[in-house]
Order: C-alpha cells, then sequence, then structure tokens
C-alpha cells in the first residue's frame, strides 16, 4: 500500500536517507554524519563550522534560513551604508581636491599679475629716479636744497619730501627728533610693528614739526563739538 507519511526531523540534504546529525554554519545545510564528513573532507571546507543536532525539525531548519536571511539581508543593507558613506566622502575628497587645484590657479595668476604690477612700478621709479638725479646733481637745485626752498620731485623718498622745507644745517636736528617718533599699533592688527620715525603721520603734519623742531606726543588725541579738554589714549602728565 503508499502509505503517505513525512520527516519528523530534518533529513540529510546530501542522501536524503538519514536524520541530519550536523548543521554547517557557513553552508546553512544539513547532513547525516557520513555525508558531513565526505563533503567536508578537502579544501577551503575544512575550516567550516558545525553544530551537533539532536532533534532538528523543518520547523526549527526554516526559522534558521530564515534567520540567516534576516543577517544577510542586515549585512547588506550596512554594507550599501557604508558604501554610500564612503562614496560620500570620497566624492567631498575629491571636490575639495578640485577647488583646491583651482583656487592655486587662480592664485597663482592673481600673484603673478601682482608681482608684474609691482615690478614694473619699480622699473618706473628706478627710471624716474634716474631722470630726477640730473636734476638733482644741477647747481641751481642744490643752491636752493641748502636755504629749503628746492622744489618738489616725482620720485622724493618721505624723508626728502619732509626735510626739503628747512634749511640743510638745521636738518640733522630735525632727524634726531624726527627719529625719537613713537606711533599707535593698529587695533585690527596687535602683531603689526608699531610705526617709528618718519613712518609715524603724514607728510604735511612731519614737515610741520621739523619745521618747529617740536616733539611727537605718543599716542593719539581726541576731542568733540562743545568738549573743553582732550582725551588721550597715553598718559602725559609725565613727559
Amino acid at each position: 500500500r503508499n502509505h503517505k507519511w513525512e520527516w519528523l526531523v530534518m533529513p540529510c540534504v546530501e542522501c536524503k536517507e538519514l536524520a541530519a546529525r550536523w548543521r554547517c554554519d557557513d553552508c546553512h545545510d544539513v547532513y547525516c554524519k557520513q555525508c558531513y564528513g565526505f563533503i567536508h573532507l578537502k579544501g577551503a571546507r575544512q575550516s567550516h563550522r558545525a553544530q551537533a543536532l539532536s532533534w532538528y525539525t523543518q520547523q526549527m531548519h526554516e526559522n534558521f534560513e530564515l534567520l540567516c536571511h534576516e543577517n544577510a539581508a542586515r549585512q547588506q543593507s550596512s554594507g550599501g551604508q557604508r558604501g554610500a558613506t564612503a562614496r560620500r566622502q570620497q566624492e567631498e575628497r575629491l571636490a575639495l581636491l578640485v577647488q583646491k587645484c583651482w583656487r592655486g590657479r587662480v592664485g597663482r595668476l592673481a600673484g603673478l599679475e601682482l608681482l608684474r604690477t609691482r615690478r614694473r612700478a619699480l622699473r618706473q621709479a628706478w627710471a624716474q629716479r634716474k631722470q630726477d638725479d640730473v636734476a638733482r646733481r644741477h647747481w641751481r637745485y642744490r643752491l636752493l636744497d641748502e636755504v629749503g626752498l628746492a622744489p618738489s620731485l616725482a620720485s622724493d623718498t618721505k624723508p626728502e619730501a619732509v626735510l626739503r622745507s628747512i634749511p640743510k644745517w638745521s636738518r640733522p636736528t630735525a632727524v634726531r627728533l624726527l627719529e625719537q617718533n613713537v606711533g599707535e599699533a593698529p587695533k585690527n592688527n596687535p602683531k603689526a610693528l608699531i610705526p617709528r620715525g618718519f613712518n609715524v603721520g603724514p607728510t604735511a603734519a612731519l614737515r610741520r614739526q621739523a619745521a618747529l623742531g617740536a616733539r611727537w606726543l605718543p599716542g593719539t588725541a581726541s576731542t568733540g563739538p562743545g568738549r573743553r579738554f582732550v582725551s588721550t589714549t597715553r598718559d602725559l602728565t609725565q613727559l
């Protein structure tokens, strides 16, 4: 008679004759003792891990396969997220590299143009100085320079422009006073060098100081409409 029957436990996936006694955690299959030993006899399968089974039903195997699928899907999802993160980081690095190269190129072109402009200005200043030196060597200019009446020239430096307005015999004293000038450091750049000497104040103020033989007081002073006193940034009572 053809009786209907079904396995109470999972059979071996290879021989289909004996009950499963071993489950391979890497193959996700179940084997009897003989088939497991034959399948995992050589090759990379020798390193597979297996668990011994006592009572292993179809439902238990389905639950095991479902768990394996969920773990695989979870790993694939996390791997996809890691891959997306890695791609995004790679894209950001490439974008930064492109920006760096572009900004470097723009900065290089701007720097070269600035160098050309300054070199052109230096050449023009040198040529103007050579041209004005001819006038400085003329006897009429030297005579006027002795008494502080020489005309201004385009290539005059700031000390020359300041000292031209006073006689030549008074210039050593004026230079000594002007070199004692001390200015204020810029508020927006405290690390900047403090201006000294001829670098303190405009040319007109230095000319007036040289003509009067006065001293440049340190600090700055400020006042306002209707005020009868002046505020200073330095204590001048000890001067």
